[in-house]
C-alpha cells in the first residue's frame, strides 16, 4: 500500500484537512502532521521517520508556503531518503515554485487554482482511482455466452469481497466502537484483540483451500491477520484501521476459496435469530 507525505504550511489547514480526508476516503494512506502527530512525541523524530517510510509527497503550494522553513527542510529529506521517488506540487496559488524550495519547478505540478474538482480527479488518477467513484448497477443484459457469464462470476468475485470487507468492518466497530480513519497502533495486544473482534463476521462464511477441504475458521483468520500484521508494520507502526480490517478480507479472500453461509430456513426466510444477530452490527 502507497504511503502519502503531506507537506504544507499549517497556514492552509483548510485545504490540507479536506485533502488528507478525501485521500482516506479513497483508501490512500496519507501521514500529515495535522492529524499524524500524537501528543508526546518529538515531532522532528515522527517527521523524519514517516519521509523515510513514505512513497509519494504532495507539496502545498500557496503564499504561505513560500514563508515554510518545515517544507524546505522535509522536501530536502525526502528528496535525500527516497531518490526517485514522486514529488508533486498542488498549487493553490500562483506561485514561484523555486521562491517556495529551488528546484521545485523541475517537478510537474497539479493546478487546483481554476477548478478544485479537477485538480482532486488529476490526484486521485495519479493513485489510479476514480475520484467518488459511483456504486456498480446491474446490468439488465442477460448473461448466456461464456465472456458474460466470465463477466458475472468477476462480478460476484468482487461483491463477494465487499461485503466481506463490510461485514468485517462492522463486526470490528461494533466491538471496540472506534471510527474507520482513527490510527490502531500495530502492537501484538492490538493484533490479538482483531483477530478475537472479527471472529463474528468470519463465521458467516465456509473456507476452502485448493484441494476444496474445509479449513477451521480460526486458522484462517489467524494467518491472514498475521500476514497483513507483518506487512503493514515494515512501512510504519501506525496504520488507519480501516486499512488493517479490509485487508485482512481481502488476504482471506485471496488464498481461500470463500463461501457465504446459507442462512434461509426452507420458508425463504431468514431465521428470527438471524435477524436479531444482524441488528447487533
Amino acid at each position: 500500500m502507497a504511503k502519502v507525505f503531506i507537506s504544507h504550511s499549517s497556514e492552509d489547514k483548510y485545504f490540507v484537512n479536506l485533502l488528507v480526508a478525501l485521500l482516506d476516503f479513497h483508501y490512500i494512506e496519507t501521514w500529515c502532521s495535522l492529524t499524524n502527530l500524537h501528543p508526546g512525541t518529538k515531532f522532528p523524530g515522527e517527521i523524519e521517520n514517516a519521509l523515510k517510510t513514505s512513497d509519494y509527497m504532495l507539496v502545498v503550494v500557496s503564499e504561505n508556503s513560500i514563508k515554510s522553513k518545515w517544507i524546505t527542510k522535509e522536501i530536502s529529506v525526502f528528496e535525500t531518503r527516497k531518490p526517485g521517488s514522486l514529488v508533486i506540487p498542488l498549487l493553490l496559488e500562483s506561485v514561484d515554485l523555486d521562491e517556495v524550495v529551488p528546484g521545485l519547478s523541475d517537478y510537474q505540478s497539479i493546478d487546483f487554482m481554476k477548478c478544485m474538482l479537477t485538480g482532486f480527479k488529476e490526484l486521485l488518477q495519479l493513485f489510479g482511482k476514480e475520484f467518488l467513484p459511483r456504486s456498480e448497477r446491474r446490468s439488465g443484459e442477460k448473461r448466456r455466452d461464456g465472456e458474460n457469464r466470465r463477466k458475472s462470476e468477476n462480478r460476484r468475485s468482487t461483491n463477494l469481497t465487499q461485503r466481506m470487507r463490510l461485514g468485517f468492518w462492522k463486526s470490528y466497530s461494533s466491538a471496540c466502537g472506534i471510527g474507520k480513519f482513527d490510527d490502531l497502533w500495530l502492537s501484538v495486544r492490538e493484533r490479538f484483540k482483531v483477530i478475537d473482534y472479527l471472529k463474528y463476521a468470519a463465521n458467516e462464511y465456509v473456507y476452502l483451500d485448493e484441494t476444496k477441504n474445509k479449513c477451521d475458521i480460526d486458522d484462517v483468520l489467524e494467518k491472514a491477520t498475521n500476514i497483513v500484521w507483518e506487512e503493514l508494520r515494515k512501512k510504519d507502526e501506525f496504520v488507519k484501521v480501516i486499512y488493517v480490517i479490509e485487508a485482512v478480507a481481502e488476504e482471506i479472500k485471496r488464498n481461500y476459496i470463500v463461501k457465504p453461509i446459507e442462512r434461509r430456513t426452507k420458508s425463504g426466510r431468514r431465521s428470527v435469530v438471524d435477524r436479531r444477530d444482524d441488528d447487533k452490527l
